[in-house]
């Protein structure tokens, strides 16, 4: 009977934490009411083709999954993640998330799980404009990706010459500061330490003091910092910020597109 009591206990503690991480329907609204809605054109298939009409329907289909993700961790961090002071120095050491309780483990893991999706769904539908230029323009790119098709050199005349204005108007975002951070974010996320965790505090770079690592045939001087200095961390309220920044960036492209693609 104790067992059962003990079972209980913990079934209503996780039910309680699962009614945290999911919006209603009037937490949805709300939070949708801030942020700006891209507004999808009435595209025929007579108009555009089959093809093209189920390529824009994919790309449209990916930045509503991103919105769906960024409503979450909006809503997530709303239940309030104390990651803030994520730092605590100690004689001879340091302590990570020491403030932590058990609703702050629970939510911040959903929280970074939406915000690694967010930035995928993201890159995917951008990824996808790429595949309709192609299409659209008889682009002869290779596995064509936004950067491939707006940023990279070999591509830049067959790009720019079948439609100048696109072109010009999608660099100018590639060139921004929230582009450049949200790529290094995405790439992190799927590369490297997730930006949502503290790194390990070790530094690879290369000079001239004998180095005494090799990765991928380059050598590089391997530094670690037992105090804490090293360690990169982007706190809950950070990475919202920057994920709307990014949600703003996508919006703006979709406009561009409906202005000079469409």
């Amino acid at each position: 009977m104790h067992e059962v009591t003990i079972l209980n206990e913990k079934g209503e503690k996780l039910e309680e934490l699962y009614s945290l991480i999911y919006p209603d329907f009037g937490d949805l609204n709300r939070i949708n009411s801030h942020l700006r809605i891209p507004k999808k054109k009435n595209r025929l298939e007579h108009h555009m083709g089959y093809q093209l009409s189920v390529w824009f329907e994919s790309f449209y289909e990916k930045v509503w999954q991103a919105e769906i993700s960024l409503v979450n961790m909006l809503h997530i961090l709303d239940q309030g993640i104390n990651d803030e002071n994520w730092f605590n120095k100690t004689r001879g050491g340091f302590q990570l998330f020491t403030q932590f309780e058990e609703k702050d483990h629970f939510l911040k893991s959903y929280y970074d799980n939406y915000s690694d999706i967010f930035l995928y769904k993201v890159s995917s539908a951008l990824d996808i404009l790429a595949n309709i230029g192609c299409i659209m323009y008889d682009w002869n790119i290779p596995k064509p990706s936004f950067e491939k098709c707006w940023k990279i050199e070999r591509n830049q005349q067959q790009v720019q010459k079948s439609n100048p204005e696109l072109y010009s108007k999608l660099n100018k975002i590639i060139e921004k500061s929230i582009y450049q951070k949200f790529r290094e974010l995405r790439n992190d996320y799927t590369h490297n330490f997730p930006p949502s965790t503290p790194t390990s505090g070790v530094i690879r770079y290369q000079d001239g003091k004998g180095p005494i690592s090799e990765l991928g045939g380059v050598k590089y001087r391997v530094t670690t910092s037992f105090s804490g200095e090293n360690i990169i961390y982007i706190t809950s309220n950070e990475m919202k910020n920057l994920c709307i920044d990014i949600w703003d960036m996508l919006i703006e492209i979709i406009d561009i597109v409906d202005d000079h693609m469409i």
